[in-house]
């Protein structure tokens, strides 16, 4: 769920018609919502769901945001005004209990898909027999990108359930305590007869 001020609404125009698009104050993604003309205005406060499509992240069920049952929509300058600093100790933890999990999510992310990426591109150096690119140049890009987007998906599903070296919430020694001693300890009496 994600929640903000409307900052900018985007209208681009296609061949088929208008897309359309928002950012929120404090951040630059660019939500889509498609060809459907938002019924928010800039300024306005919303909350809503996303999904991710490839690159693209889509704002769905988009609704005025009301917190402690005053509704924050209005001016920019006036919403600012509000919300300029929390009133209390525990409003300023809430808010920042927010955004430090909207942070690590966005860190989380972009963690998968540079992993996701290395992964592809070491899937095409190396030749494996299972990644066959089309020979259209232009159907390459959309294969390696599909790639890329899969194994971030795989990759996210992964450090939710806790990932493969994690039970129980622990990380299992993949190496056995004692292998990392040497086999011979050698104990040197005579530290002055070395030669």
């Amino acid at each position: 769920m994600a929640q903000g001020v409307v900052a900018k609404i985007h209208p681009k125009e296609f061949p088929n018609g208008i897309a359309y698009s928002f950012t929120l104050s404090g951040d630059r993604t660019f939500y889509r919502l498609g060809n459907k003309a938002p019924s928010f205005k800039e300024g306005d406060s919303v909350r809503f769901e996303t999904t991710q499509k490839g690159q693209n992240t889509y704002a769905n069920n988009v609704v005025p945001w009301k917190e402690e049952g005053v509704a924050t929509s209005g001016s920019v300058s006036t919403v600012a005004r509000s919300a300029s600093g929390p009133k209390t100790s525990e409003e300023f933890w809430r808010n920042k209990e927010q955004r430090d999990v909207l942070v690590q999510s966005r860190i989380e992310l972009q963690s998968c898909r540079n992993s996701a990426i290395e992964l592809v591109r070491l899937l095409l150096q190396s030749g494996v027999e299972a990644v066959k690119l089309p020979a259209a140049q232009a159907k390459k890009e959309q294969v390696v990108a599909e790639m890329v987007t899969k194994y971030t998906l795989d990759f996210l599903r992964e450090n939710k359930a806790g990932g493969p070296a994690v039970e129980g919430g622990e990380v299992k020694e993949s190496v056995d305590k004692g292998a990392a001693e040497p086999a011979v300890k050698e104990k040197i009496d005579d530290l002055d007869n070395w030669n």
